[in-house]
């Protein structure tokens, strides 16, 4: 043996004894944060409520809960629901959530607006107030006759 192939095998033992002993000599590593375990937890209990109480309102739609079962069922569900949240809150938030875009400034005034627009009109889609002067039938709010007997409606009437 030469004295290259001597040096060639001390480097390749020097890099293969290098390559074993690093895991041993480097530091732990830190691991994640101390409260992002709390963190997930909260946001998966959190999750895990949401999905209850779709299914709750379903089941209720569907007529599986009678309406005094639901209401306790979901005032309960709720009540933990805001409990988790103002866990998080306090925890930091969620980081590993992405933001979500807000349509509006301010949702409660957004939703306060649909539940007045909501509240307007009557259960069948048709606007309050609006019926044929000639055979009584209830009008859309965007008509301009009578789909019962083809009645022109009044300009004034439409614009109600």
């Amino acid at each position: 043996m030469d004295l290259g192939s001597i040096l060639i095998g001390l480097a390749v033992l020097i890099l293969v004894g290098a390559f074993v002993l690093r895991p041993v000599l480097q530091p732990a590593p830190s691991g994640p944060p101390p409260g992002s375990r709390r963190l997930s937890e909260l946001q998966a209990e959190r999750d895990r409520i949401l999905d209850l109480l779709r299914d709750m309102d379903l089941d209720s739609t569907m007529g599986k809960l009678l309406p005094e079962d639901y209401r306790v069922q979901r005032e309960a569900l709720a009540m933990r629901g805001a409990m988790v949240l103002r866990q998080i809150d306090e925890s930091g938030g969620s980081a590993q959530e992405p933001p979500q875009p807000s349509a509006a400034l301010d949702p409660e005034a957004e939703l306060e607006a649909a539940v007045r627009r909501l509240r307007s009109r009557q259960p069948d889609g048709k606007a309050p107030g609006q019926f044929c002067g000639k055979c009584g039938a209830g009008l859309q709010a965007d008509d301009r006759f009578c789909a019962n007997c083809g009645e022109p409606v009044p300009a004034a009437e439409a614009s109600r």
